[in-house]
């Protein structure tokens, strides 16, 4: 989702996969991240965007690496896939879980369309989610 590599300090640990972002990102979306990751500054200002702080680790049991990433893609972006209700919801339960201030809006399409393809195929459809 990220497309710069430089000063990730925070990292979502899914299924043992270490996946890196930015705490800057997160904590624009998200109070309750913001007091959490603040509560790891160096110094006394407990600020998340203390610019002197370890990297923070957060470990994600029971959440898909690809419902993390699609709601990275999504801040970072504005956007994302996602393959069908079953990722919306698990979405939607990821932001609630991070309090991120997010209501997640769904636009169905159809990639045998996107595609110029005639023949629809049910289990072809995605869900954009856009802001």
């Amino acid at each position: 989702a990220a497309s710069n590599n430089h000063n990730r300090d925070l990292s979502f640990l899914c299924s043992g996969i270490s996946l890196s972002y930015h705490q800057s990102i997160l904590t624009f979306h998200s109070p309750f991240l913001t007091n959490m990751l603040g509560a790891l500054a160096c110094c006394k200002c407990e600020k998340a965007q203390c610019g002197r702080k370890e990297e923070a680790v957060i470990v994600l049991d029971k959440v898909e690496v690809g419902t993390v990433q699609g709601l990275m893609e999504y801040l970072y972006k504005g956007e994302c896939v996602v393959k069908d209700k079953r990722g919306v919801k698990e979405m939607q339960e990821l932001v609630d879980m991070l309090g991120i201030k997010l209501k997640l809006e769904v636009k169905k399409s159809n990639l045998t369309k996107e595609m110029g393809l005639e023949r629809r195929e049910p289990n072809l459809e995605k869900s954009v989610i856009n802001p």
